[in-house]
């Protein structure tokens, strides 16, 4: 029990990227490792139970807490019998169990790899995708293995992994490479969302200072140059008639019409990423919004869902000061990290989900930025026995 509990959430991330690997392992195997984890988080409790509900515990993980009681009430309220409801709960409420313990029986561990291993995953993923998943150019726009935004975000957060860690990345010969390779990967993809990651992640470690005006230099000539020589940038598509949301204008506007058909309590815990289909253009299209807030609104509806979005600005208001400018690079990354999730939230469905690996990631990181941020003292004792 020992060993789940230390490395259940690594295992748990390991399985979010399986799922974007279902070319390598078919879904139904992944499904069962998946069920297996989310087991283990629950069958755990009775085991750690002065650990997850210590009153130090109630005081670094508020955050979990208060959105395991939301949804709690959330789904006696409007779908106590929905099996669907039922089991999202449980998984949330699994998952932050593995994360508290996790990080309170093995914090250096999960430290150490995202420092050293983080680039290297997503790198991995890229090049998995590109020579065993279907490799094409759709509409100008990269596609290795994932669809094209997919392959927008781990560029994305390959870059921005690089240029966080290591400050001196530009004379690391290893890493230049590798930010220069994640660069051109986000470029091509045509991503709308990870071009304005780019800019929010460079502003978060440079400001505005001559450093990234000059980076921004070489990112628009290196723009230009992929578009002479026809492949399909987000700034062709922002030029364009597409603008910044207009690609997205029929999926908006299907998630906007679902929300407004119950606006006050949402429709369930289970329609995390559910737009109903007969407000999309095409027969038959499933399409969630693909909007993070327009999602918050549909699955809890405006009253449980400014609760929801006031419990996460509230945590990153309180943790801003310490986090922000951190000395330690590992809490910097993770305070940027929620932060850059939280504007690409606009372009995707992010956090409200259970198998999305950017999804765990950000409630990875609440967790760590909460540990760091409060006091330890008691939660450190706990583990000690």
């Amino acid at each position: 029990m020992n060993f789940l509990v230390k490395y259940g959430i690594g295992v748990y991330l390991l399985v979010t990227l399986f799922y974007k690997l279902m070319f390598i392992l078919p879904g139904a195997v992944i499904n069962v490792i998946f069920l297996v984890v989310m087991l283990i988080g629950i069958l755990c409790l009775p085991f750690y139970l002065k650990v997850i509900y210590s009153g130090e515990s109630l005081k670094v993980f508020w955050v979990f807490h208060l959105v395991n009681l939301l949804n709690f009430v959330h789904l006696m309220l409007f779908s106590p019998t929905e099996f669907k409801a039922i089991l999202y709960f449980f998984t949330k409420y699994a998952s932050f169990n593995l994360i508290i313990l996790g990080l309170v029986y093995n914090e250096e561990f999960y430290k150490t790899v995202i420092v050293k291993y983080f680039k290297y995953v997503l790198l991995f993923m890229l090049v998995t995708g590109a020579f065993l998943g279907k490799s094409a150019l759709d509409d100008g726009r990269l596609s290795i293995g994932y669809n094209s935004n997919d392959v927008g975000l781990f560029g994305l957060l390959g870059l921005f992994s690089i240029i966080t860690f290591n400050k001196g990345w530009q004379k690391d010969k290893k890493d230049l490479t590798l930010a220069v390779i994640f660069l051109l990967v986000s470029l091509l993809s045509g991503s709308k969302a990870a071009l304005l990651g780019i800019v929010v992640v460079g502003f978060l470690n440079w400001g505005i200072t001559l450093r990234s005006v000059g980076m921004a230099a070489l990112f628009m000539f290196s723009m230009l140059i992929m578009t002479f020589i026809g492949h399909k940038t987000a700034l062709d598509r922002l030029e364009s008639s597409e603008g910044a949301f207009s690609s997205r204008e029929d999926v908006f506007r299907s998630g906007m019409r679902t929300f407004n058909d119950s606006p006050v309590f949402g429709f369930g815990l289970d329609r995390y990423g559910w737009a109903n289909p007969k407000y999309s253009k095409a027969v038959g299209e499933t399409l969630g919004p693909h909007n993070t807030y327009i999602s918050i609104g549909i699955m809890y509806g405006a009253f449980f869902g400014i609760i929801f979005l006031l419990i996460l600005t509230r945590f990153l208001w309180r943790t801003y000061r310490k986090s922000y400018k951190s000395p330690d690079r590992y809490i910097r990354f993770g305070y940027y990290f929620l932060l850059l999730i939280m504007v690409n939230g606009f372009f995707e469905t992010l956090i409200v989900g259970v198998n999305e690996f950017v999804t765990l990631l950000y409630w990875f990181f609440i967790g760590t930025v909460s540990l760091n941020y409060f006091s330890t003292q008691k939660l450190n004792h706990a583990a000690d026995h």
